[in-house]
């Protein structure tokens, strides 16, 4: 095994041994328990994903269709289960991002493409 997978695997590791991760795990399996709740924190994620992701919106336009579902998001959210959900993903996400963030920025990677 070479180093980089070894090293993979180390982080992967540690991922799913860290606390975020185990909290995430357990709001979600709360979540999954309660099929109507899953289903709208669900169709909420899979809305806020595609605006984020679909290059067909413009900055402005993203909000404007975030907006538009915001009274959704607000309702799951006020749900604790939910909530949790929530928070804890977006918990996972922060470190996922972070640690892309840490190897790109040691690396020679041009990336200044994206700033034009």
């Amino acid at each position: 095994m070479d180093n980089i997978t070894r090293c993979t695997n180390e982080l992967t590791k540690a991922i799913l041994e860290s606390e975020q991760y185990k909290k995430y795990l357990k709001y979600k399996e709360l979540l999954e328990r309660e099929p109507q709740l899953n289903n709208l924190v669900n169709d909420v994620r899979r809305k806020n994903f595609l605006v984020q992701n679909t290059a067909e919106y413009s900055s402005d336009e993203a909000v404007a269709e975030l907006e538009k579902f915001k009274d959704e998001y607000d309702m799951a959210k006020s749900n604790e289960i939910a909530n949790n959900f929530f928070e804890n993903e977006l918990a996972i996400c922060r470190i996922l991002q972070e640690i892309n963030y840490n190897i790109i920025k040691e690396l020679d990677f041009d990336i200044d493409f994206l700033n034009n």
